[in-house]
């Protein structure tokens, strides 16, 4: 399904269910405990990473140097990953569940208690590698050259 950033309806469901609305023209989205953070984390650092557009699909890139590892489906991110609806994303005890239904794309965030997080989660350690690409964002060379989704 190839997506259009400007037709894209975002929705950001906060854990007090209070709801932020976005157009695809928002894109990237930020994840971070910063005040200009899209998907804010409880803690954390201000970037920890950032969602956005390529190829008309949505894939998350990890910042470098976390404190703590992002996951994507349980796997810690060591690169960009595509985005697909019904995936999750994981920083500290943040969780956040993406869908995707036509041209509305919505993001829900909630805590996760820390008893629920997995040992590898604990145990793992950073490590993102991308190739820099002049916009601020360094991404992969895997999602900015590649033909398609798997």
């Amino acid at each position: 399904m190839q997506q259009s950033d400007l037709n894209l309806y975002i929705s950001i469901v906060q854990p007090d269910g209070r709801e932020q609305q976005h157009s695809g023209s928002s894109l990237p989205l930020v994840i971070g405990s910063g005040d200009g953070a899209h998907i804010r984390l409880s803690s954390g650092p201000a970037v920890a990473g950032i969602i956005a557009q390529e190829q008309g699909h949505l894939f998350i890139q990890p910042t470098v140097n976390l404190q703590e590892p992002l996951f994507h489906n349980n796997v810690r991110l060591s690169s960009s990953s595509w985005l697909k609806s019904g995936d999750s994303i994981q920083y500290g005890n943040t969780l956040i569940a993406f869908s995707i239904s036509g041209d509305k794309v919505c993001f829900t965030i909630s805590a996760v208690p820390r008893e629920y997080r997995t040992a590898a989660h604990a145990a793992a350690t950073p490590g993102p590698t991308s190739a820099g690409r002049g916009n601020g964002y360094d991404i992969p060379v895997d999602i900015a050259e590649s033909s398609g989704m798997s």
